[in-house]
């Protein structure tokens, strides 16, 4: 009796040894996975970034019309000083090329009901939707006479444009003003016309023209609204139509409140 007893609490302290080796092995391995696992995605994170460095092309411009290669990309834009250098993409195909994107919406993905912080520095990645930001503009457009495009797509992919041919803002002191708005031209009518000599509004910031109310907050955006107005490029990225639908606007693109699934605004220097 006293063999059988023993002969049990031995097979019960070997059970329970196993089970714990088998825990801690278990465990050891879910360490090192997760471990591994973490250690995968900062490495996928460090080749994105270096990517990201490394599709910057070599050296810096003036502007994207100095770029003698002419290929299309994005490229280091040569500020007053080093402190004011930036990097932006460089169309060099369109429109003879040489045109600086400075706001890029085409799926979505970017949200841009955004702070006056976000604004004036620029937010998003230049390779894809983002805003270039109100300082660099300020900055390059001070510096020489510019003029601007402003591509369109609806959501049947019907494309149109509108150009100025001057186009410049003020500083941040004077609200990142839309100071200056030539001549227009192109496929898609005048609508930005509604918004010339209108000061920059996000929902922290209300400098627009409405009497009671913020159209930053009401239109989810950052714009040079008047009294809310016609064009707001910045609106909500959605295939529904209507005037209070919060969506990329740009009334006179058909004389409609039609929802815009592209957009993309250049600048380009005219000399």
């Amino acid at each position: 009796m006293g063999h059988v007893v023993w002969i049990v609490l031995v097979s019960f302290i070997i059970a329970v040894t196993v089970g714990v080796l088998i825990m801690c092995l278990d465990g050891t391995i879910s360490v090192e996975w997760n471990t591994e696992s973490q250690n995968s995605r900062e490495n996928h994170r460090e080749e994105v970034n270096k990517n990201s460095i490394l599709s910057v092309h070599p050296g810096s411009y003036r502007s994207c019309k100095d770029e003698a290669v002419n290929v299309s990309g994005m490229y280091n834009i040569r500020g007053e000083d080093e402190s004011s250098s930036f990097v932006a993409y460089c169309e060099q195909e369109k429109f003879n090329g040489g045109w600086m994107v400075i706001q890029h919406r085409f799926v979505g993905t970017l949200d841009f009901d955004r702070h006056w912080k976000d604004y004036r520095n620029g937010f998003g990645a230049v390779n894809g939707e983002h805003w270039l930001g109100l300082e660099q503009v300020y900055q390059f457009t001070k510096q020489q006479d510019c003029e601007l495009l402003v591509e369109l797509k609806d959501f049947d992919g019907t494309y149109k444009y509108a150009r100025y041919d001057l186009f410049r803002i003020g500083s941040e002191t004077e609200q990142y003003k839309l100071k200056t708005l030539g001549e227009h031209s192109g496929t898609a009518g005048d609508s930005l016309i509604y918004n010339k000599g209108m000061k920059f509004s996000t929902s922290d910031r209300d400098n627009d023209e409405k009497y009671n109310g913020n159209c930053a907050v009401e239109c989810d955006a950052g714009w040079w609204f008047n009294d809310c107005g016609l064009t707001y490029l910045n609106g909500l990225y959605r295939n529904v139509d209507g005037p209070d639908q919060n969506n990329i606007a740009w009334y006179d693109y058909n004389n409609d409140w039609r929802a815009l699934s592209y957009s993309r605004m250049l600048i380009r220097p005219l000399d």
